[in-house]
């Protein structure tokens, strides 16, 4: 299971906490290694827990410790040496003990530097034979938890988010995919990565105000890869930009501010080509006061590939950005901040193989797993459906499953959707572009429609965000079937054909001649800090997780080779779409606009071994 928000304290007290403002440099790239730990009883005259496990990577120093918890916490049961990344440690347990949640630390000296998944171990003591007695009806077998229902996806969505962002290359966006690995494998999949390395850029301080006012913490969200200040930031005359249409002969020197409202709550109106004027205009930031719920500010996806831009520019929430504004209008001056650190960053694709009566064909179903956000709705739901799913098939004898599957969590969303590029520029790259289909979990599963009132409350509708769309291959055995499915589990969605467009990284696929099935949409709190599980409807989520269920299914049961057959049109549709213009840009190098097309595309990230 993903950690709970209990479980996650040590790693948020060391992470770069992006939805608010730091005012000190933050804390260095996680490089501690990993632990894993598998645990199993050995019952006899004494009940003994055996623990196993590895670290990562090898190492022949430090030492485990094996904890046990107890209603006070967690007590030592026996500590172990680690050879060539290797621990084993044996405990005896107490008489009458029937189950033990146990974890591993890793130290060195006696500092810890890593902590395994907690485990459960259940204990199942031989019994003497009963008398024998009149044959009666049995009782009916335990119920097995439903990886698809309700309450198992929501965990997953609760554990997924608790974590206030998922930066893609933070030691938050390693811990959540540590996690997935972690489930991955409990269900018994083969686990595989692919590490990729990109230019980065970690926010270390931000800050804002206008005039003698100080913009709140909460209120700010930088744009990544925009630019960069100073130290002490950049002090300059307020200039009041409107709506982002201005004359960029009169921002020279100056703090643009702009007020960017926001299309189906995601795409910003007017807000690359104000960031372009600016750049043109010689300004020497820019202030954009976003028209999205209460104060949070929208955070901005951006593009990695060629660096960081010339012009700094924090985003703001609406309400604080009313003073901003106000202060623009008033030719005031601001001073704003934004420092970061642009070492080399790295992150990763991570799987689970789940062999199918045919092994040689292989369907793929992805999800992002990075964010800005706590992404309750944004990715966290597509992760709960993507675990459900591979626990679901996993649970079924081989010969039920036509095709072999592969659950894939993308990194890089958020920074240009590098993730998935990045495997079809590796050595994996004929492993995903030969296979029959992929099938992508996008943004805003399990959202539902809601809308802020004027007076700032919010009214929500039992009915999914209307703007959730399929984009299937323009194929004709996917077409109809994948919407056919949506239908009958209960969240009927149109189909826009990935030829006209396609929010993720699936329109790589899509280019590459790959069959898709895919999801995207967005939700009321869409990239901000307030995507929080709370948000979600757990009907529309399972409805959803249904939706994907018989998806998959309609699409290994089609006999080999007739998916692809049938893709041609797709196929060449694909070749004629630049996926560059569709993934995020930097418009502080350009966006296709006024400025060019600097911040369009670029280098895909490195494949590497593994990451630092």
């Amino acid at each position: 299971m993903i950690r709970s928000a209990r479980t996650f304290v040590a790693l948020l007290a060391v992470s770069c906490l992006l939805t608010g403002v730091s005012t000190a440099a933050a804390a260095p790239a996680f490089t501690a290694p990993r632990i894993s730990l598998s645990v199993s009883a050995q019952v006899g005259s004494q009940t003994k827990i055996v623990a196993r496990g590895s670290v990562t990577p090898a190492s022949s120093r430090g030492r485990v410790v094996l904890q046990l918890h107890k209603a006070k916490g967690w007590r030592e049961l026996g500590t172990g040496p680690v050879r060539r990344g290797k621990f084993k440690i044996t405990h005896a347990l107490s008489a009458g003990v029937r189950a033990a949640r146990v974890r591993a630390l890793l130290f060195e000296g006696r500092r810890r530097i890593a902590t395994s998944s907690v485990r459960t171990v259940r204990v199942q003591r031989k019994k003497p034979a009963p008398t024998p007695a009149p044959p009666i009806a049995p009782f009916p077998p335990a119920p097995v938890e439903n990886p698809l229902s309700e309450a198992s996806l929501m965990a997953t969505v609760q554990q997924y988010s608790a974590l206030p962002n998922h930066l893609s290359g933070t030691a938050n966006s390693a811990a959540a995919l540590g996690e997935i690995t972690g489930r991955l494998a409990a269900a018994g999949l083969r686990l595989g990565e692919q590490a990729f390395t990109y230019p980065g850029f970690l926010p270390t301080q931000v800050a804002l105000s206008a005039g003698p006012t100080p913009v709140p913490a909460a209120a700010i969200a930088p744009l990544v890869y925009s630019g960069i200040t100073p130290e002490g930031g950049v002090t300059a005359e307020l200039f009041d930009g409107g709506n982002g249409a201005y004359d960029k002969s009169e921002v020279a020197g100056k703090i643009v501010v702009v007020s960017i409202a926001y299309q189906n709550n995601s795409k910003g109106v007017n807000l690359e080509s104000a960031i372009e004027l600016a750049v043109e205009g010689g300004a020497k930031g820019l202030v954009a006061v976003t028209q999205g719920v209460g104060d949070y500010p929208k955070w901005q996806d951006s593009n990695a590939r060629d660096g960081t831009g010339p012009l700094p520019v924090l985003m703001v929430g609406k309400v604080s950005g009313a003073t901003v504004i106000a202060a623009a209008e008033a030719e005031e001056n601001g001073n704003l901040v934004l420092r970061a650190s642009t070492a080399t960053a790295c992150d990763r694709d991570v799987w689970g193989e789940l062999e199918g009566a045919e092994p040689g064909r292989r369907v793929f179903v992805g999800v992002p797993a990075s964010s800005f956000t706590p992404s309750a709705s944004e990715h966290g739901s597509g992760v709960a459906i993507l675990l459900g799913l591979a626990r679901h098939y996993a649970e079924m004898p081989k010969s039920q499953r036509p095709e072999t599957l592969i659950f894939i969590a993308v990194g890089g969303h958020e920074v240009g959707w590098l993730g998935l590029q990045a495997l079809m520029s590796g050595s994996h790259a004929s492993w995903f572009t030969e296979a029959d289909a992929y099938v992508h979990l996008g943004s805003s599963l399990g959202a539902p429609t809601a809308e802020e009132e004027p007076s700032g409350a919010i009214k929500t509708s039992p009915v999914p965000d209307p703007t959730g769309r399929l984009h299937d291959s323009e194929n004709p055995l996917l077409e109809p079937s994948i919407g056919d499915d949506f239908a009958a589990a209960g969240v009927p969605t149109p189909n826009t054909s990935p030829f006209v467009a396609s929010g993720g990284e699936q329109t790589y696929a899509y280019a590459a001649g790959v069959p898709i099935a895919s999801f995207s949409g967005s939700s009321l709190y869409f990239h901000t800090a307030g995507d929080l599980p709370s948000t979600l409807s757990p009907t529309i989520l399972t409805e959803d997780a249904e939706a994907f269920r018989r998806s998959v299914d309609t699409i290994t049961a089609l006999p080999p080779g007739q998916l692809r057959a049938e893709n041609s049109v797709a196929a060449q549709h694909g070749t004629e779409i630049n996926a560059a213009k569709r993934a995020p840009t930097n418009p502080t190098l350009g966006s296709g606009g006024s400025l060019g097309s600097g911040g369009v595309g670029g280098p895909p990230a490195t494949p590497v071994g593994q990451c630092p």
